[in-house]
């Protein structure tokens, strides 16, 4: 992901402020919401590390997106079985990762992917779990773990632009070039 811009920051702040009044909702929505008020309402910290990089440019402050992954790892321990809060919560996992720009173990990523692909085993057609994987997987010493995921997320979105672009992530790292190309058309 990328990081709110002020104004979407200020409205981000506003309704996880207005969520978290509400009282309705199952126990899983609060969860969700106390995890999206954790990111809107963690004071930003200039000394907790760089910001980090994804493909689709700067993460946002570290942390912010610490409060966020914590709070919903407290989420997934409630809901182990919940295929969607899993899948939130490695999302949020691989945003630590791209928030840690020395680690060069990719132990974030790593950890995302684990969660993800047990996911995959059970799931093969969400279309989260394959975006995800393949972003995990995006890294030269990865890459062959998401050629799987990146050959079937064409075909579980078809409809999505994105979906179609993202298999080329893991096609150019490993070379794949007339792949990545027909993945970019």
């Amino acid at each position: 992901w990328t990081p709110p811009t002020p104004n979407e920051m200020s409205a981000g702040k506003a309704a996880a402020d207005k969520a978290m009044a509400m009282k309705a909702g199952t126990d899983l929505e609060r969860g969700f919401i106390t995890a999206l008020n954790a990111y809107y309402n963690a004071p930003d910290n200039p000394t907790a590390g760089e910001v980090g990089q994804s493909c689709h440019g700067p993460v946002g402050p570290r942390g912010r997106v610490i409060a966020y992954e914590k709070a919903m790892r407290t989420l997934s321990e409630r809901y182990p079985d919940d295929v969607e809060t899993q899948t939130f919560y490695a999302l949020a996992v691989l945003s630590v990762g791209y928030s840690s720009p020395t680690d060069t173990t990719l132990s974030n990523q790593l950890k995302a992917a684990g969660i993800l692909e047990k996911l995959w085993n059970k799931n093969p057609h969400h279309p989260g779990v394959a975006h995800y994987l393949i972003h995990s997987y995006d890294y030269p010493s990865l890459a062959d773990r998401g050629l799987t995921a990146a050959r079937s997320y064409g075909s579980i979105a078809p409809w999505v632009p994105h979906a179609l672009h993202m298999p080329s992530h893991i096609f150019t790292r490993l070379g794949m070039w007339e792949e990545s190309i027909a993945a970019m058309a």
